[in-house]
């Protein structure tokens, strides 16, 4: 073997054997801080160009983020953040609800009966097509400026997708598993 080699060796044995203490934690360190940096950078960047292009532009829809953060913090104290919060939630779970029980309503009922799935599958292929904010103009128009707007923008969001993965799940059943249960006295409904 040729000596560079076995220096080579020696010197990985003796750092295994032995390591040193503060070139191990030098090392841990140096790159917690190096991936802490990689990952904040852009985020802080970011912030910067918010607040100096906030500044600079003065447009009344993009304010600079300190007077956002301010605001932000006016709310929360005064508890109105936390209102808002519980407001969308409600939103958010009204309109999910009844994406689900509908959504999942109709894909059975689409994977049962094939003259309902032809019907129906124009309609779910356009609507999920259709990018679901052209959709928000015309639930304005009918519903107004309200709940029920934001629980339709949910359900719009919510629905077809819920429908397309129910019917999926119905048509891909094996049917050794849906003979095995007729076999066993499950009927058509079961």
């Amino acid at each position: 073997m040729h000596s560079t080699a076995l220096f080579c060796i020696r010197a990985i044995n003796n750092d295994i054997l032995e390591p040193q203490p503060k070139s191990i934690l030098k090392n841990i360190f140096g790159n917690i801080a190096t991936n802490l940096w990689r990952e904040t950078a852009p985020i802080l960047l970011g912030a910067f160009l918010w607040e100096l292009l906030g500044r600079l532009l003065n447009f009344p829809f993009f304010p600079p983020l300190s007077a956002v953060l301010r605001a932000w913090w006016r709310i929360y104290l005064t508890g109105e953040l936390i209102g808002e919060l519980l407001q969308s939630l409600r939103s958010l779970a009204v309109g999910y609800s009844l994406a689900v029980v509908l959504g999942i309503t109709l894909g059975l009922i689409m994977g049962r009966y094939r003259r309902v799935k032809y019907f129906f599958d124009p309609l779910i292929d356009i609507n999920l097509s259709t990018p679901t904010l052209c959709y928000i103009p015309i639930l304005f128009a009918f519903f107004g400026v309200g709940d029920q707007t934001r629980y339709a923008i949910v359900f719009m969001y919510a629905f077809f997708i819920i429908v397309v993965n129910t019917l999926t799940g119905i048509r891909t059943v094996d049917e050794s598993l849906v003979q095995m249960a007729k076999s066993f006295g499950a009927n058509q409904r079961q």
